[in-house]
């Protein structure tokens, strides 16, 4: 819920800030936040995995995420 990874093909500056629009195909929502970069480390064939925290996150696309991650865990079990 206050942050993600994901893989690029260039490193970002740890502490640089970026923009973020995030799409979950099956729930129609989109949230948009700012995130500042904790990590970007080398990862397999030259990508980097990219790790950022949220830093502007409106309480309810907060919601939102904590309810698509918590369907995600329950299918993982299932």
């Amino acid at each position: 819920e206050s942050g993600f990874s994901f893989h690029s093909n260039q490193a970002l500056k740890q502490g640089s800030y970026i923009h973020v629009t995030l799409s979950h195909p099956e729930n129609f929502f989109h949230i948009a936040a700012i995130a500042q970069v904790a990590y970007a480390e080398i990862h397999e064939q030259g990508n980097f995995r990219i790790g950022a925290y949220f830093i502007t996150l409106h309480p309810q696309d907060k919601v939102k995420l904590a309810q698509c991650i918590q369907i995600s865990i329950i299918e993982e079990d299932a």
